[in-house]
């Protein structure tokens, strides 16, 4: 499957809008209009293996557990969340066929810097 780089803008938006302390935000109960469940629980998957999210479990139906972002996580999606900053850096790496979630942090950071006028 293919991860999709605004699929992982919404979910960390959702985790972070939706999570509360001592609760759990299931795979399930993630709805994005754009993206299917597949595209969402792929996406917590690969965010929970680079270790953006925290997972409890994950059930043999599928269901995943988040517990919540980590210091890293929220670190990236700062970087990610300003509309306009996130839709400069998508032009940016648009020109090459792939580009990891580093480089990613990297180009919007940039982008943050200049915008301050560093």
């Amino acid at each position: 499957m293919e991860l999709k780089k605004d699929c992982i803008r919404e979910v960390l938006l959702y985790i972070e809008k939706n999570g509360k302390p001592n609760e759990y935000i299931s795979n399930v109960e993630i709805k994005i209009n754009s993206f299917s469940s597949d595209d969402i629980t792929y996406t917590i998957e690969k965010l929970a293996e680079g270790n953006i999210i925290n997972i409890v479990s994950k059930t043999f139906d599928g269901e995943i557990l988040v517990k919540d972002i980590t210091f890293v996580g929220h670190q990236f999606l700062e970087n990610i969340r300003d509309d306009e900053v996130w839709k400069e850096a998508k032009t940016r790496i648009s020109k090459i066929a792939g580009v990891s979630l580093s480089i990613i942090e990297q180009v919007t950071a940039q982008i943050i810097a200049s915008k301050l006028g560093f």
